[in-house]
Protein backbone atom coordinates (compact mmCIF):
# COMPACT_ATOMS: atom_id res chain seq x y z
CA UNK A 1 0.00 0.00 0.00
CA UNK A 2 1.55 3.66 -1.27
CA UNK A 3 1.27 6.00 1.41
CA UNK A 4 -0.27 8.96 -0.16
CA UNK A 5 -0.35 11.32 2.61
CA UNK A 6 3.69 12.12 2.54
CA UNK A 7 3.45 13.60 -1.20
CA UNK A 8 0.41 15.90 -0.31
CA UNK A 9 1.54 19.21 -1.99
CA UNK A 10 4.83 17.60 -3.90
CA UNK A 11 6.07 17.57 -6.95
CA UNK A 12 5.51 13.77 -7.68
CA UNK A 13 6.21 11.47 -10.49
CA UNK A 14 3.33 8.67 -10.83
CA UNK A 15 4.14 5.70 -12.70
CA UNK A 16 0.22 4.35 -13.69
CA UNK A 17 -0.36 1.08 -15.40
CA UNK A 18 -2.89 2.46 -18.10
CA UNK A 19 -4.18 -0.70 -20.03
CA UNK A 20 -1.38 -2.19 -22.02
CA UNK A 21 1.72 -0.22 -21.06
CA UNK A 22 3.18 1.87 -18.29
CA UNK A 23 3.07 5.77 -18.04
CA UNK A 24 4.64 8.18 -15.87
CA UNK A 25 2.50 10.96 -14.95
CA UNK A 26 4.14 14.77 -13.27
CA UNK A 27 2.64 17.23 -11.22
CA UNK A 28 1.39 18.03 -7.55
CA UNK A 29 -0.21 15.78 -5.53
CA UNK A 30 -3.31 18.23 -4.89
CA UNK A 31 -6.22 16.04 -3.64
CA UNK A 32 -6.29 12.35 -2.23
CA UNK A 33 -9.59 10.35 -1.87
CA UNK A 34 -10.23 6.90 -0.82
CA UNK A 35 -9.93 5.59 -4.68
CA UNK A 36 -8.29 8.26 -6.56
CA UNK A 37 -5.62 10.49 -6.59
CA UNK A 38 -5.28 14.08 -8.25
CA UNK A 39 -2.55 15.55 -9.70
CA UNK A 40 -2.09 19.44 -10.83
CA UNK A 41 0.07 19.93 -13.87
CA UNK A 42 1.08 23.83 -15.27
CA UNK A 43 4.20 25.23 -16.79
CA UNK A 44 6.77 23.53 -19.16
CA UNK A 45 6.95 20.36 -17.56
CA UNK A 46 3.41 20.18 -18.72
CA UNK A 47 4.71 19.14 -22.54
CA UNK A 48 5.07 15.83 -22.99
CA UNK A 49 7.83 14.62 -25.07
CA UNK A 50 5.59 14.96 -27.99
CA UNK A 51 5.12 18.17 -27.62
CA UNK A 52 1.47 17.79 -26.29
CA UNK A 53 0.46 20.08 -23.43
CA UNK A 54 -0.44 17.53 -21.05
CA UNK A 55 -1.38 20.36 -18.17
CA UNK A 56 -4.36 20.68 -16.02
CA UNK A 57 -5.69 18.08 -13.24
CA UNK A 58 -5.37 14.57 -13.37
CA UNK A 59 -7.66 12.04 -11.81
CA UNK A 60 -5.62 8.75 -11.24
CA UNK A 61 -6.89 5.54 -9.64
CA UNK A 62 -5.12 4.28 -7.20
CA UNK A 63 -5.30 0.41 -7.99
CA UNK A 64 -3.47 1.81 -11.11
CA UNK A 65 -0.44 3.11 -9.42
CA UNK A 66 2.48 1.06 -9.49
CA UNK A 67 4.96 3.61 -7.96
CA UNK A 68 5.33 7.42 -6.94
CA UNK A 69 8.06 9.40 -6.14
CA UNK A 70 9.13 12.85 -5.01
CA UNK A 71 10.93 14.72 -8.20
CA UNK A 72 12.68 18.09 -9.02
CA UNK A 73 10.12 20.16 -11.30
CA UNK A 74 12.71 21.94 -13.06
CA UNK A 75 12.67 19.80 -16.19
CA UNK A 76 14.10 21.14 -18.87
CA UNK A 77 11.88 22.60 -21.95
Amino acid sequence: MIDFDKFLGKYVKVKVRNLHQVMDDYGVLTKIDADTIELEEEGPSAVNEYGDNMGGTHTIQKTFVISIEEVNDDLEV
